[in-house]
């Protein structure tokens, strides 16, 4: 489970959402987004390149085909960050030059009859060259795994993982992951990557 330390920096006051621009920032039925730039060249698109139109409560309108999810809000952070926009219609799919591809992503089903409540989604993040995995019963956080670089380079490592927390690996869910890492492969050569290690090692060097 991320630590409240974590969340707060993430979505307390004065934390890193407090540093958006205000502008591009889409809450959606307790969903955070961010509008990106626009950059043809860039490889990785938020919701692999897919175009929303958004139209916001004060009047606003956007369009958008690099439209990153920042997260979940967590039910004590809500009020920091009401809605404040709707989708006009769904996500319509984009190709273009940019090169884009789909984010690996893949919901682990609850056995039928099970009392549990979470919903637990699995996918391989490119940039990272990770697996992760995240759950959420309700707006509560249950756990989140995968978010460092390398941090889970193989099914077996994320079945181990995912085991600790109760939660099974099914085989055509494997299967389909399998196929997402031979597809999406190694994209650690992407600006979004280098953002992250750039920041970590910032943060190596001051610990």
């Amino acid at each position: 489970m991320i630590s409240e330390e974590f969340l707060h920096r993430f979505w307390g006051p004065g934390g890193d959402r407090d540093k958006d621009d205000l502008t591009k920032r889409v809450v959606v039925d307790g969903e955070h987004y961010l509008i990106c730039e626009e950059i043809g060249s860039l490889r990785f698109r938020g919701f692999g390149g897919h175009r929303f139109h958004i139209e916001f409560f004060d009047g606003r309108r956007a369009t958008t085909t690099n439209l990153m999810h920042q997260g979940r809000i967590p039910a004590k952070y809500r009020e920091r960050f009401p809605d404040n926009a709707r989708f006009v219609t769904a996500a319509e799919a984009h190709s273009g030059e940019d090169g884009a591809y789909p984010m690996s992503r893949h919901i682990i089903p609850n056995a039928p009859g099970s009392p549990d409540t979470r919903v637990t989604t699995v996918g391989w993040d490119a940039p990272l060259t990770t697996f992760f995995a995240m759950a959420f019963d309700g707006d509560d956080e249950v756990f989140w795994i995968g978010m460092m670089p390398g941090e889970i380079p193989t099914l077996e490592a994320l079945d181990a993982a995912l085991k600790r927390y109760g939660v099974d690996l099914p085989f055509p869910v494997a299967a389909a992951l399998a196929m997402d890492k031979a597809n999406e492969g190694d994209r650690s050569d992407n600006v979004g990557r280098r953002l992250v290690d750039a920041i970590l090692a910032e943060q190596e060097r001051q610990s």
